[in-house]
This record gives structure tokens, C-alpha cells and sequence, in this order.
């Protein structure tokens, strides 16, 4: 079975978004972290249950991925844009969407940053 980080992954990647400059899993690159002239997409797992039990068999996993949008300080994109090309595309794929999209401003590299939860019932 795919990895939800993975499937998350090439669910953004199909969408081809311009003003993407990266999609990562995991890790963000070291030379990335301090870097404020890209717009990238960081993708980590947040959690997995077990769901749908009967006879001591569990038949549903409930993967949940948080997806953070790290943008660049000269924006040549409309956020907006991303953000809704992202929910649509999770929603069509069968994906929850949780809790609100938070947005916020990183106090250090002035750096506008948006954080998504999505949550995929898997049957297994």
C-alpha cells in the first residue's frame, strides 16, 4: 500500500500548479529550510488509526497528512488559486478535509506560509 505522504504526493504533482517550485515528503531539504525565494509544498504524516473493527479485525485506515505551503517572498502567484486548486483536488479524490486551512506570516523570513489537513478513509 502506498504511503499516504506518497499518495498525497502525486495527487499535487497531477495538478501541475505553476508557481510550484517543490513537493517534498518527510524531509525538506537542508538547503531549503532558510530559503525564501521558492514557493514549496512540504508534506508529513500526522497520524493513522485503525477503523471498522469487527472480529478483531480491523478494515479501514484513517490516514491523516498535514500539507504546508511555504511561499516566496516575491509572490507571482495568487495563494487563493493554490489553495482551492488543493482542496478540489483532495475532495475529488475522496479526501476529508477536517479542520479549517490555517494561514499565517513567519515572523522571521516574512514568509507567507498556509497549513492544510486531510484526512483519507482507507479500506484495506
Amino acid at each position: 500500500m502506498e504511503k499516504a505522504t506518497d499518495e498525497a504526493q502525486s495527487l499535487i504533482e497531477s495538478l501541475d500548479l505553476i508557481g510550484i517550485d517543490g513537493i517534498y515528503t518527510t524531509n525538506l531539504p537542508e538547503e531549503l529550510i532558510e530559503e525564501t525565494g521558492k514557493t514549496v509544498i512540504f508534506i508529513q504524516n500526522v497520524n493513522i488509526n485503525l477503523d471498522d473493527e469487527g472480529n478483531n479485525v480491523f478494515h479501514t485506515l484513517k490516514r491523516q497528512v498535514e500539507v504546508q505551503i511555504f511561499y516566496k517572498i516575491d509572490l507571482d502567484v495568487e495563494p487563493s488559486d493554490i489553495q482551492l486548486a488543493l482542496l478540489n483536488a483532495f475532495v475529488k479524490a475522496n479526501w476529508l478535509v477536517p479542520q479549517p486551512i490555517t494561514e499565517s506570516m513567519d515572523p522571521d523570513t516574512k514568509q507567507l506560509t498556509q497549513t492544510f489537513y486531510f484526512t483519507q478513509n482507507k479500506k484495506i
